[in-house]
């Protein structure tokens, strides 16, 4: 038994909410059809609407529709879910276009949660993969269309200066929405909203971080640093004990080939205490905890 259906299975258990069995090489055109039926909903109400639409064709077991299968190839069944994920979508977003209404007053993200499978595909030029740290593990597609905002000399445009992560999202969308942030509350995130729009090439003020996903030492016996964290245009990689540190300039070096850990030895000590006293801080026991829980009876 494969462990997909395992997990379906497990996730069946946890008994919240209506299951719906279906065929994986339907998922993303169910998906669609309820997305599309949701802003249907919405627009006949006459109110906004905001929507998380996940995908997971691009993902193991690799299961296309029969007719996009061809010689049942890793590779002929990758390029059979991307035709068909790219099919699926442009279903939901002609709609959108064609709704005069709905294309002036919506905005439209399209990125992903991690770099690709080691054994399904590769990063370019950029090291590593999904699991770990380095830029082909962490650095994913983002694009952006909003008829009614982004002005047309800027279609098409690519923006090579912002550094944006997931965590900006939830201010750059309340921006959108006109909502006032709680006071209080320290968010991690920056809003991005002139960046996305073309208005302006924003320049992160704040570091990112990350933690390696405890269940995943790595491919092949390889132990990959359990840590990283970017500011500016330095990334600093490290286990959690301060060892195995690696210091690398984006900006110039973005495949990740030449440590600059003896050559900028002070900006190397205070990256670290700074990454240091971020994990320590960072509720990292809960999250182990999650990674290994069972959820069996």
């Amino acid at each position: 038994e494969d462990s997909t259906r395992i997990l379906e299975k497990k996730s069946a258990q946890l008994g919240h909410g209506e299951i719906h069995w279906e065929k994986r090489e339907n998922f993303t055109q169910i998906f669609v059809d309820r997305t599309i039926q949701a802003i249907k909903n919405a627009k006949g109400q006459g109110k906004p609407f905001y929507i998380n639409l996940w995908p997971d064709d691009i993902h193991t077991p690799l299961e296309p529709p029969p007719a996009l299968r061809g010689d049942l190839s890793t590779k002929a069944r990758y390029l059979g879910v991307m035709h068909e994920m790219d099919r699926q979508m442009g279903r939901l977003f002609d709609y959108i276009r064609d709704n005069p209404e709905l294309a002036n007053n919506t905005l439209i993200v399209f990125t992903s949660d991690n770099g690709p499978d080691k054994n399904v595909n590769k990063a370019g030029k950029l090291r590593g993969y999904k699991t770990n740290l380095y830029e082909g593990g962490i650095r994913v597609p983002f694009i952006v269309w909003w008829r009614g905002r982004i002005p047309e000399e800027k279609a098409g445009s690519m923006n090579d200066i912002t550094v944006m992560a997931g965590i900006d999202l939830p201010l750059t969308f309340m921006e959108v929405a006109g909502i006032r942030p709680a006071e209080g509350i320290a968010y991690d995130g920056e809003s991005m909203l002139d960046a996305i729009t073309g208005k302006q090439a924003l320049v992160r003020t704040k570091p990112l971080m990350w933690i390696r996903p405890p269940d995943r030492p790595g491919y092949d016996g390889d132990n990959d640093p359990d840590l990283a964290m970017r500011k500016g245009d330095f990334k600093l990689l490290m286990d959690v004990d301060g060892s195995q540190v690696q210091l690398y300039n984006l900006k110039v070096d973005p495949g990740e080939t030449r440590n600059l850990l003896e050559e900028r030895s002070q900006l190397v000590d205070g990256l670290s205490r700074e990454l240091s006293d971020w994990y320590n801080e960072y509720p990292h026991m809960l999250n182990r905890a999650i990674y290994s829980s069972d959820l069996d009876p």
